[in-house]
């Protein structure tokens, strides 16, 4: 006859609870100590050694620690150290919403795969539309695969309240990404709205995060009174890529758009794959006519008009980036025979920008 596994559980919980009294009491068979902020815990190496990688490293492994009999724990204050070793011994410990994120870095820092599951078991027990975000970039930092998701099921779910939170504006850009492509495609509107707030929330540091941002978007799946507004943002006036993915969307749009008092028409000039190609789109009447084409082939072209004449500046091949055009031509709008070839500029340019100063 063999102890029941009822009886062989006891046992095991009478001798760790033995040395658990014993480490706080007489001491008898304590072999370290530990010090944090100058308070000490007199522990045994075994039981620490069992229960964390970490001090089984520290006590096996050819370190100061291993011969030392006072070790610092310069990371986890006396409380919290207190905690981790009623775990080590117990396996009890008080974890709350207002002492996971301690508990979860301490048993990160010391390695205790149990508590740091219980952690994990525990955050998902507490997560909601007010902290999904908090708890998605603590779940991230350690690697805690199934907050992540019920953290991302809890946005995609709730998005357009979650767009409204402090703590979204605090995001940095590769959680801000990751959030976006949470979203469900009736959002798009609200999206734009949340990211020109994000970027403005610190301009100086985000604005060249925009462009690639709104490239996430897709225009088509807002509605016309809102593509006017998209249109008359500043970054995305002053974006040819933004304003290249806003063309594309009104060539898709079913409605008429109006971007502003006197607006409708697009020239649609070169590109990769159409280099020579020209197109005016008209967007109230979705309709387009062909121009002439461009003596030579470019993208990344700037282009202006003024009064009856189009011109455009530099680009470049496709795949001739390295090599920008010098070349300008213009196009008489009322003739629309020829591309008639202008001076060269002094240094060749690649998407250039462009003004009118002066309307003659």
């Amino acid at each position: 006859m063999r102890p029941s596994a009822k009886d062989r559980r006891t046992h095991q919980e009478n001798i760790l609870d033995y040395l658990n009294r014993d480490r706080k009491g007489a001491k008898r068979h304590c072999n370290r100590v530990l010090q944090s902020e100058g308070k000490i815990y007199a522990v045994h190496e075994s039981i620490l050694g069992a229960a964390s990688d970490y001090f089984r490293t520290m006590f096996n492994v050819e370190m100061k620690e291993k011969y030392d009999n006072v070790v610092p724990v310069e990371k986890i204050p006396p409380k919290r150290l207190e905690n981790v070793l009623d775990y080590a011994y117990l396996g009890d410990i008080e974890v709350t919403e207002d002492n996971v994120m301690d508990v979860l870095e301490d048993a990160e820092y010391t390695q205790m795969k149990d508590l740091k599951a219980f952690c994990n078991t525990c955050i998902l027990q507490i997560v909601s539309v007010d902290n999904c975000l908090k708890l998605r970039a603590y779940a991230q930092r350690y690697n805690l695969v199934d907050v992540i998701a019920k953290t991302d099921k809890t946005v995609a779910e709730n998005f357009t309240t979650i767009l409204k939170q402090e703590d979204f504006i605090q995001l940095d850009v590769d959680d801000m990404s990751a959030i976006i492509k949470q979203r469900p495609k009736t959002c798009e509107e609200a999206v734009f709205t949340a990211i020109v707030q994000w970027v403005n929330h610190n301009p100086l540091q985000r604005e060249e995060l925009f462009v690639n941002l709104f490239s996430q978007l897709d225009p088509t799946l807002m509605s016309s009174n809102f593509l006017s507004q998209v249109y008359k943002e500043s970054m995305v006036k002053k974006s040819l890529k933004c304003n290249n993915i806003l063309v594309e969307a009104l060539l898709k749009s079913n409605n008429p758009v109006s971007v502003c008092d006197n607006f409708s028409e697009f020239a649609l000039i070169g590109g990769n794959g159409s280099l020579k190609n020209c197109v005016i789109y008209d967007v109230n009447t979705k309709q387009s006519r062909q121009l002439p084409h461009l003596n030579h082939g470019r993208c990344h072209v700037a282009s202006q008009k003024v009064g009856d004449k189009l011109h455009i500046f530099g680009g470049a091949k496709s795949g001739g980036l390295l090599n920008p055009y010098k070349s300008c031509e213009m196009l008489d709008l009322n003739k629309q025979t020829e591309w008639v070839p202008m001076s060269d500029m002094l240094e060749g340019r690649i998407g250039g920008g462009s003004g009118l100063i002066k309307s003659m």
